[in-house]
């Protein structure tokens, strides 16, 4: 596991890219935070009392299932410096019924109860209401990302879209990655040569 340090490195810089590094309160919430490195396949949950937490992914790959109560779900696939939620369900969305999020690689972690996140962030000025619009864009967005890539046909274009992009993704676990478009694996690797050889000529 990487140093304290190292942690709150790469939090403040994601913090600071959004416009939600609150000086004040950062200190306090890290020591109420959670660092934790889960291996591949495992299930990334922090069971406390089922409160839902916001997690930070520092390194490895995350594939996510959120499901709304009548039926319809999305995928979302997270790589280092992203955020998301965990929780038997999702406090900004009460459609949102079931969220489950298992590790594409071994993957390390902060997180915090969304409780303390938003006390802590109390004590400045408009502080929590920044974080909570933040996280529905970003939620919005995995959303938005996911209907477009469905909305792709032709496996040669969910990799051209994927190159341009979302280049870090081919990095990650390939079987996850493919779980994620709704494909096979040989699916994947088919298209991903296809699209090396017309384009690098290998």
């Amino acid at each position: 596991m990487a140093s304290d340090f190292k942690y709150k490195l790469d939090i403040f810089r994601y913090a600071s890219k959004h416009g939600l590094f609150f000086r004040d309160a950062f200190s306090g919430m890290f020591k109420l935070a959670k660092k934790a490195v889960i291996k591949k396949g495992e299930e990334v949950k922090f069971p406390i009392n089922n409160e839902p937490h916001l997690v930070f992914l520092h390194e490895g790959a995350v594939l996510g299932t959120l499901t709304f109560d009548d039926g319809a779900s999305f995928r979302s696939f997270k790589v280092p410096q992203s955020i998301f939620l965990t929780g038997p369900e999702n406090f900004l969305d009460p459609n949102i019924s079931n969220q489950k999020w298992e590790a594409a690689n071994r993957s390390e972690f902060t997180a915090i109860p969304i409780n303390i996140l938003m006390d802590s962030l109390s004590t400045v000025e408009k502080a929590p209401e920044k974080l909570t619009d933040h996280i529905r864009s970003v939620m919005d967005f995995d959303a938005r990302l996911y209907g477009e890539l469905l909305g792709i046909h032709a496996l040669y274009d969910k990799v051209d879209y994927l190159v341009y992009n979302h280049p870090k993704w081919f990095s990650k676990t390939p079987i996850y990655l493919a779980s994620y478009l709704n494909i096979s694996q040989d699916d994947l690797s088919d298209a991903i040569h296809n699209w090396d050889q017309l384009n690098f000529g290998s």
